[in-house]
Protein backbone atom coordinates (compact mmCIF):
# COMPACT_ATOMS: atom_id res chain seq x y z
CA UNK A 1 0.00 0.00 0.00
CA UNK A 2 2.74 2.44 0.94
CA UNK A 3 4.90 1.47 -2.04
CA UNK A 4 1.94 1.81 -4.39
CA UNK A 5 1.25 5.33 -3.12
CA UNK A 6 4.94 6.16 -3.38
CA UNK A 7 5.08 4.94 -7.00
CA UNK A 8 1.95 6.89 -7.93
CA UNK A 9 3.13 10.10 -6.30
CA UNK A 10 3.31 12.93 -8.82
CA UNK A 11 3.57 16.65 -8.37
CA UNK A 12 0.16 17.82 -9.53
CA UNK A 13 0.84 21.54 -9.54
CA UNK A 14 3.89 22.26 -11.66
CA UNK A 15 3.51 26.04 -11.42
CA UNK A 16 6.53 26.21 -9.10
CA UNK A 17 8.65 25.34 -12.13
CA UNK A 18 7.64 28.50 -13.97
CA UNK A 19 10.67 30.39 -12.79
CA UNK A 20 13.06 32.36 -14.96
CA UNK A 21 16.25 30.53 -15.88
CA UNK A 22 18.24 33.18 -13.98
CA UNK A 23 16.85 31.76 -10.72
CA UNK A 24 18.17 28.29 -11.53
CA UNK A 25 21.56 29.66 -12.60
CA UNK A 26 21.73 31.73 -9.40
CA UNK A 27 21.01 28.68 -7.26
CA UNK A 28 23.74 26.73 -9.03
CA UNK A 29 26.34 29.49 -8.75
CA UNK A 30 25.61 30.46 -5.15
CA UNK A 31 25.62 26.81 -4.10
CA UNK A 32 28.87 26.15 -5.95
CA UNK A 33 30.72 29.18 -4.60
CA UNK A 34 29.55 28.58 -1.02
CA UNK A 35 30.37 24.87 -1.29
CA UNK A 36 33.90 25.57 -2.53
CA UNK A 37 34.63 28.10 0.22
CA UNK A 38 33.30 25.80 2.93
CA UNK A 39 35.07 22.77 1.47
CA UNK A 40 38.45 24.51 1.55
CA UNK A 41 37.92 25.58 5.17
CA UNK A 42 36.62 22.11 6.07
CA UNK A 43 39.67 20.41 4.55
CA UNK A 44 42.00 22.78 6.41
CA UNK A 45 40.25 22.17 9.74
CA UNK A 46 40.28 18.39 9.21
CA UNK A 47 44.01 18.57 8.43
CA UNK A 48 44.62 20.60 11.59
CA UNK A 49 42.50 18.16 13.61
CA UNK A 50 44.44 15.13 12.37
CA UNK A 51 48.00 16.42 12.41
CA UNK A 52 48.08 19.41 14.78
CA UNK A 53 45.81 18.49 17.67
CA UNK A 54 47.34 21.13 19.95
CA UNK A 55 46.40 23.94 17.56
CA UNK A 56 42.95 22.44 17.05
CA UNK A 57 42.47 22.28 20.81
CA UNK A 58 43.76 25.82 21.36
CA UNK A 59 41.23 27.08 18.79
CA UNK A 60 38.53 25.60 21.01
CA UNK A 61 37.15 23.29 18.33
CA UNK A 62 37.59 19.91 20.04
CA UNK A 63 34.24 20.04 21.86
CA UNK A 64 32.12 21.91 19.31
CA UNK A 65 29.90 20.92 16.42
CA UNK A 66 31.84 23.10 13.97
CA UNK A 67 32.94 20.33 11.60
CA UNK A 68 29.63 18.41 11.50
CA UNK A 69 27.77 21.68 11.00
CA UNK A 70 30.07 22.62 8.12
CA UNK A 71 29.50 19.19 6.57
CA UNK A 72 25.73 19.66 6.89
CA UNK A 73 25.84 23.07 5.22
CA UNK A 74 27.97 21.59 2.43
CA UNK A 75 25.33 18.90 1.88
CA UNK A 76 22.68 21.62 1.75
CA UNK A 77 24.74 23.51 -0.84
CA UNK A 78 25.05 20.35 -2.93
CA UNK A 79 21.28 19.83 -2.79
CA UNK A 80 20.77 23.48 -3.75
CA UNK A 81 22.94 22.97 -6.81
CA UNK A 82 21.12 19.75 -7.74
CA UNK A 83 17.76 21.48 -7.40
CA UNK A 84 19.03 24.36 -9.56
CA UNK A 85 19.99 21.87 -12.28
CA UNK A 86 16.58 20.20 -11.92
CA UNK A 87 14.82 23.54 -12.32
CA UNK A 88 17.00 24.42 -15.30
CA UNK A 89 16.02 21.20 -17.05
CA UNK A 90 12.32 21.69 -16.31
CA UNK A 91 11.93 25.42 -16.87
CA UNK A 92 9.07 26.19 -19.18
CA UNK A 93 10.47 27.13 -22.56
CA UNK A 94 8.83 30.04 -24.36
CA UNK A 95 9.00 30.21 -28.13
CA UNK A 96 10.49 33.45 -29.41
CA UNK A 97 8.41 33.32 -32.57
CA UNK A 98 5.23 33.93 -30.56
CA UNK A 99 6.57 37.31 -29.44
CA UNK A 100 6.59 38.69 -32.98
CA UNK A 101 3.33 39.88 -34.51
CA UNK A 102 1.88 38.09 -37.49
CA UNK A 103 2.91 39.70 -40.78
CA UNK A 104 -0.73 40.12 -41.87
CA UNK A 105 -1.98 41.61 -38.61
CA UNK A 106 -2.46 45.31 -38.04
CA UNK A 107 -0.73 45.36 -34.66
Amino acid sequence: MFWKKLRNFRIKDANFQNVPPQTAYTMILVGMIHFMVLASAFIDLRYIEQYNWGIFQSLGLESTFQLPLMAGVMIFDALLMIYGVYLLKHVEHHDDKDDLPDKDSLR
